[in-house]
């Protein structure tokens, strides 16, 4: 082993032996409660804590700026994307962007030095990144405080990140009210993922929406939600609550040891990605809209759940070495199904999302021929969605703090 793999294997395993405590709160029990363990913080947060490296795009107006990032990567080696006949031609960075797109900048990823070994020719992000990173700040630290706790500075740092990321990159196409809104949820999101095996119960939610508050203690955060998602729009919040409730309950269950085929994993995994964009653009379908589009939302939610395995494997395969977590992603169910190693499973996902992808463009294509503006703006909200998750698990620092050479140097 040369030196430089032997250096990076080093710190490769201290990052290891760091992820829980970076991403999980900490005991409030001391030997000496008069001397807390180093940098940790209470719920307060430490807003000197530098969360970028590059800045995108600088402009002359705050809204013409894109957000900063720490990390890019591509988990799958000499990967380069088959390339379709122009697809996703709404995307083209020759057009000009939609009037739905307003609320967005678009975003060039190959030309940020982000890998991009994919069929989207470009990606969007919203204007207003900055008013939901306050915005996020704020409520991760009110919500942290109905948790007597203390937490690590790092933590709070990367449900921060996490969430704003995220949703800014996913959901681009909202207006500012909204997004301030579902901002709250996706730190929910974060907190309910991290916490979900330590016994907490700011995370509890109840088992359908009926519309009215719950009276049990443990949905109190749930319950402040959905009086602000049903009082916007009722029938967009129900369906947004109804998907929350839907990945939350099926995230504090124990899923299966085994799956029979890939499909099944999908079927099991999979979440409702339409839910959040219908919300954010204040979009509401018909019966007939939701039939016509929902081969496409099922092939968005099935690339949406393949490329946050993809990219966060490494994260949760070292967790797994190093603390005991379970892995439940599609690469190792991929490894044994096919009985083969983990770079060759990696790049057998990579091949399943480009076929996904192929099927996206077709079924797109196909909507494009006669489908009324409705389903259309719908489907291109799918499509930005699913390339905005690429660009978010891309640079995420939560999945790539444990990748070799993923850091950005200015």
């Amino acid at each position: 082993m040369g030196k430089k793999q032997k250096d990076w294997v080093e710190e490769r395993n201290k990052l290891g032996d760091e992820l829980r405590d970076d991403y999980l709160p900490i005991s409030t029990t001391f030997k000496d409660e008069n001397t807390p363990p180093k940098n940790l913080v209470e719920t307060t947060i430490d807003t000197d804590i530098p969360t970028a490296t590059i800045e995108l795009n600088q402009g002359p107006s705050p809204q013409n700026r894109t957000r900063n990032i720490q990390y890019a990567f591509d988990p799958v080696d000499n990967a380069t994307a088959k390339q379709l006949s122009s697809p996703f031609s709404f995307l083209s960075p020759e057009n000009i962007p939609l009037p739905v797109f307003q609320h967005a900048n678009r975003l060039v990823p190959s030309s940020l030095g982000v890998p991009w070994p994919t069929s989207f020719p470009t990606t969007f992000q919203s204007k207003y990144w900055v008013e939901v990173e306050e915005r996020t700040r704020a409520y991760t630290q009110e919500l942290l405080a109905l948790r007597p706790g203390k937490y690590q500075a790092k933590y709070i740092e990367a449900v921060i990140d996490g969430a704003v990321s995220l949703l800014v990159n996913a959901v681009p196409m909202g207006n500012l009210t909204r997004l301030k809104s579902l901002t709250k949820l996706y730190v929910f999101f974060f907190l309910s993922d991290d916490l979900v095996n330590s016994n907490n119960r700011v995370t509890m939610v109840p088992s359908h929406v009926d519309g009215k508050d719950e009276q049990e203690p443990e949905y109190t955060v749930y319950n402040m939600l959905a009086k602000e998602f049903l009082s916007e729009d009722f029938v967009q919040g129900k369906r947004l609550l109804e998907s929350v409730i839907s990945w939350i309950s099926a995230a504090q269950h124990t899923p299966p040891e085994t799956f029979p085929t890939l499909e099944d994993y999908m079927a099991y995994r999979a979440s409702d990605v339409g839910a959040g964009m219908e919300f954010a653009c204040d979009i509401t379908l018909s019966n007939t809209d939701i039939e016509a589009v929902e081969h496409l939302r099922s092939l968005c939610e099935k690339h949406f759940l393949l490329t946050n395995d993809l990219y966060s494997y490494a994260k949760e395969a070292i967790a797994e070495q190093e603390h005991g977590d379970s892995v439940l992603n599609a690469v190792r169910v991929v490894q044994r199904l096919m009985n083969t190693s983990e770079n060759s499973s990696k790049a057998i996902v990579r091949q399943v999302i480009w076929d996904v992808e192929r099927q996206m463009n077709e079924e797109y294509e196909r909507l494009l021929q006669d489908a009324p503006k409705s389903q259309l703006t719908y489907a291109q909200g799918l499509i930005v969605c699913a390339a905005g998750n690429m660009f978010f698990s891309a640079t995420c620092a939560r999945y790539a703090r444990v990748v070799e050479g993923s850091r950005l140097h200015v």
